[in-house]
């Protein structure tokens, strides 16, 4: 009898590890400095002296831009420098073996989701960290990458993933170009307005060169904010329940809803139900083999989402028909009142096809989770947070979550069902 191995091991020639998620955490801190020490100067403008005010200012434009220019690199290098390496994944987690260098161990629980992105001539295994790290491993065995993904508990059945299309180049570059147009738009506002001011007589004449450089810089970084944030790339996230396009906008699709996904170049194109022509709600300068990568991880979540039954016998029991949490919940725990489900029709079985099915309304998923947590059944948890693990709808991943630790509350349910 053929035993699949515990441990997968997958040699790349090339092997990177980018830091989006650090990044983004530094374009936050950029963020905070640009629109920050202007506010802390113009509230602190009657207080401090000129010096200060002048140290404050250019201290906190520095650091703006020292964030920033960090934030580009966190997101778009590879730290350390790509090269080759083996990776080895088991139920533990992932090993990353350089030569001569130490092995790098990622725990199993650090690993966010992943896929297998198709290309010529490699094949790229994709995974993503909880903290936003991205590991990409080149490889030529599509097989092999797909079950090193199913070791490390990641696999499109169990997890979903998110996958954003394009770089953020096109946002640096909106920012060279606006940055000085919006200077000098914010610039010429801030003069007209202190002359303004000063001309009417009210309040003291003072010399306004720190209050005239924080409004200056203030207005100037939210009118480039406001160009900056309409080029960011877009992110799609593909779950067992739905798909979620955000970009400047937000589009959410249930599997229902989709037909099929395409790959043409660049653009992907959901073909929606009821419709005879491809619309590109997702069109983003991402590499063809990553969108090809992410055409065919929708099918198959929306195949998977096709497979089951419409309606099940138990389904009905589920539903929470307008009850109070506790009363459903009280009713839920009659259906299971020992591990050896007397009830007829209600077996694990038909608990855990309710709750992995997409199509099933949430309200039933959620009561075929409490259900199977009511039975105390020991591996019920586990398997309720892998189903809570590929939702994209985040209410719906919450109340699951809640439902695997028997702690649903009022509030959450009533979100999933507004």
């Amino acid at each position: 009898m053929h035993v699949e191995p515990s441990v997968e091991v997958v040699d790349s020639p090339r092997v990177e590890h980018t830091r989006p998620g650090l990044g983004r955490m530094l374009a936050r801190v950029s963020g905070a400095c640009l629109f920050g020490t202007p506010l802390i100067l113009v509230v602190l403008f009657s207080t401090l002296s000129r010096a200060l005010l002048n140290g404050l200012f250019w201290a906190g434009i520095a650091g703006a831009l020292l964030s920033a220019l960090s934030s580009v690199l966190c997101s778009s290098m590879s730290w350390p420098r790509p090269r080759g390496a083996v990776l080895r994944a088991s139920e533990e987690g992932l090993i990353i073996e350089r030569e001569g260098q130490p092995p790098v161990s990622i725990a199993r629980d650090r690993i966010e989701s992943g896929m297998v992105i198709s290309g010529v001539p490699h094949f790229r295994l994709m995974i993503q960290l909880r903290n936003g790290d991205v590991i990409t491993a080149d490889t030529l065995d599509e097989t092999l990458a797909q079950r090193a993904l199913a070791i490390l508990g990641v696999s499109a059945d169990v997890r979903r993933v998110a996958v954003q299309l394009g770089t953020a180049n096109r946002q640096i570059l909106a920012a060279a170009i606006s940055l000085p147009l919006t200077a000098l738009f914010a610039g010429g506002l801030g003069v007209i307005g202190i002359m303004r001011w000063q001309s009417s007589g009210v309040g003291p004449a003072i010399d306004v060169d720190v209050l005239f450089s924080a409004i200056w810089v203030l207005f100037t970084g939210l009118l480039t904010y406001l160009i900056v944030s309409s080029f960011r790339p877009t992110e799609v996230i593909v779950g067992s329940d739905r798909i979620r396009v955000q970009g400047v906008h937000r589009h959410e699709f249930p599997h229902s809803a989709i037909k099929r996904a395409e790959a043409h170049g660049k653009k992907l194109f959901l073909i929606l139900r009821g419709s005879s022509t491809s619309v590109p709600y997702v069109a983003a300068s991402g590499e063809p083999g990553v969108v090809a990568g992410l055409a065919e991880r929708i099918n198959e979540a929306v195949a998977r989402a096709r497979k089951g039954p419409e309606e099940r016998p138990v389904a009905g029991l589920l539903d929470p028909a307008g009850r109070p949490l506790s009363a459903w919940r009280d009713a839920l725990r009659a259906l299971v009142p020992d591990a050896g489900y007397r009830t007829s029709g209600v077996t694990r079985e038909s608990l855990i096809e309710v709750l992995e099915d997409p199509a099933a309304p949430p309200g039933r998923r959620i009561g075929a989770a409490l259900a199977l947590r009511g039975s105390e059944h020991p591996e019920s948890k586990a398997r309720i947070r892998i189903v809570a693990d590929a939702c994209v709808d985040d209410a719906l991943r919450q109340a699951l979550e809640e439902a695997a630790e028997d702690e649903l509350a009022e509030n959450t349910l009533r979100r999933v069902l507004r």
